[in-house]
């Protein structure tokens, strides 16, 4: 039986706007295209919301009570900041709520000071966090040391082979359900496990890529989780048309995260790269947000200093 629109967690206001127009039932919203959604002059988090909503047929595996109040039924607009001021300013204002966070920085950059510090907003809001590392770069003592009197919201797993990670993807749902006050997952060096399976085919790459994007949509439509992951650079050669070169044919390297954007939830995703510029300074890029693509729309850089703890502007 098709779930009722005000079970959703959308906002009053839009919950309202589609009742006023006949919409009772989820099943009631099929063949809405997103245009049409725009066309209803809700906000855009509630366009992202349904269309994924409409796009995957899956709805949310807890639903709110029909009496929630206001605030709680809003809580996907929430906003969290990442402790980063450039970076939230390059996210406009922080974090959203079901969404999914890219950072992707060279060696020595500082993508895992900045993965110790997004989860501050969420435990002093006394929210828990899953911590999951796959190089074993952040351990539970060094989280401690950073997340000083919250180290008890901190769930941390520590996985490295690509076999493990997608054993842990399959049971990763049931163990958010056994600690349902969990809002935060975070991924450390999401790369490594694809980077250590050298003979690993493209057609299966590609596979295994399709299954954490399932995973990670899953997690934000149907559980409204928050997904922060961090990624290594790796140098992509280009010719001057834009098509990919090698060596032999010449051209000019760029530094790209190294796993496709394909894993990536459509939608929900803000893609954010590292560039330094010295040793404790350079630039954090957003390449790509939920309603602007990579590659299709002008690239936002904030400047950030590093001391060695805590990223700053």
């Amino acid at each position: 039986m098709s779930r009722p629109i005000s079970s959703l967690a959308i906002s009053p206001y839009a919950a309202r706007v589609l009742a006023s127009k006949g919409f009772e039932r989820i099943s009631d919203l099929r063949g809405t295209s997103e245009e049409d959604l725009q066309g209803f002059k809700i906000s855009p988090r509630d366009v992202e919301y349904l269309k994924n909503i409409l796009q995957t047929s899956a709805t949310p595996s807890v639903a709110p009570s029909l009496t929630q109040s206001a605030a709680k039924m809003a809580q996907g607009q929430q906003i969290y900041s990442t402790s980063c001021s450039p970076l939230d300013e390059l996210l406009g204002g922080g974090l959203r709520r079901g969404h999914v966070l890219e950072i992707s920085g060279p060696p020595g950059s500082p993508k895992e000071a900045l993965l110790r510090s997004i989860p501050l907003s969420f435990v002093q809001n006394s929210e828990h966090v899953l911590f999951v590392d796959l190089s074993n770069m952040t351990g539970p003592e060094v989280l401690r040391a950073t997340l000083k009197g919250y180290d008890g919201l901190i769930l941390h797993h520590v996985v490295n082979t690509l076999p493990d990670f997608m054993v842990f993807l399959h049971h990763l749902p049931a163990l958010l359900s056994a600690h349902s006050k969990v809002s935060l997952l975070v991924f450390g060096s999401i790369h490594f496990p694809f980077q250590s399976s050298p003979s690993l085919s493209n057609a299966s790459r590609q596979a295994l890529l399709q299954r954490l994007k399932s995973t990670l949509a899953s997690l934000t439509i149907r559980r409204d989780l928050t997904i922060v992951v961090t990624s290594q650079l790796s140098t992509k050669l280009l010719n001057a048309d834009g098509s990919t070169a090698t060596f032999d044919t010449g051209g000019l390297g760029v530094m790209v995260p190294q796993l496709d954007p394909v894993y990536l939830p459509g939608g929900r995703a803000y893609r954010v790269i590292i560039v330094p510029g010295g040793r404790n300074s350079g630039f954090l890029k957003l390449l790509s947000t939920p309603s602007t693509p990579t590659g299709k729309g002008p690239i936002a850089k904030a400047q950030y200093n590093f001391d060695g703890e805590v990223v700053y502007s």
